[in-house]
């Protein structure tokens, strides 16, 4: 077993600062595009709100996104592509920090070795650092398994 390898962490910000930055017509094309299926794929996912909080919530999301309807969804979108260069460079800190635990994760989950290609034993690689991430993850929330 070997641990992967994994970019520096410099490396890692550094390369999505430069890329995000620069995406705000990419977030305002992608924003546009999804605006009028906004709403209706929302209300569908009532479902998967109320499983991942519990409780009897599905009637009140569903209003609530109703209410607020694909009409404003789309007039966000302007402030939207206007702010988001922005927002990257004021969020390259917690990006750091949440990237900085996510790629030491990585780094120190203990993989199988890797087989032939087109083996299925090397999807065991790809479960192995999802594990890892997810046991980080509800440690990290002080939910651990």
């Amino acid at each position: 077993m070997a641990a992967p390898k994994v970019k520096p962490l410099a490396q890692t910000v550094q390369k999505w600062q430069d890329r995000a930055s620069g995406a705000s017509s990419d977030y305002a094309q992608g924003a546009k595009a999804s605006a009028t299926e906004w709403e209706a794929n929302t209300v569908a996912s009532a479902g998967n709100y109320k499983a991942s909080l519990g409780g009897n919530i599905e009637q009140r999301f569903s209003a609530g996104v109703r209410q607020a309807g694909s009409a404003k969804y789309s007039r966000g979108i302007d402030k939207g592509e206007n702010r988001y260069s922005d927002g990257i460079r004021a969020g390259t800190q917690d990006y750091q920090s949440g990237m900085q635990e996510v790629l030491a994760t990585i780094a120190a989950t203990d993989l199988p070795m890797r087989k032939p290609r087109g083996d299925s034993g090397n999807n065991q690689r790809s479960v192995a650092i999802g594990q890892a991430l997810n046991r980080a993850r509800l440690a990290k929330l002080g939910a651990g398994r």
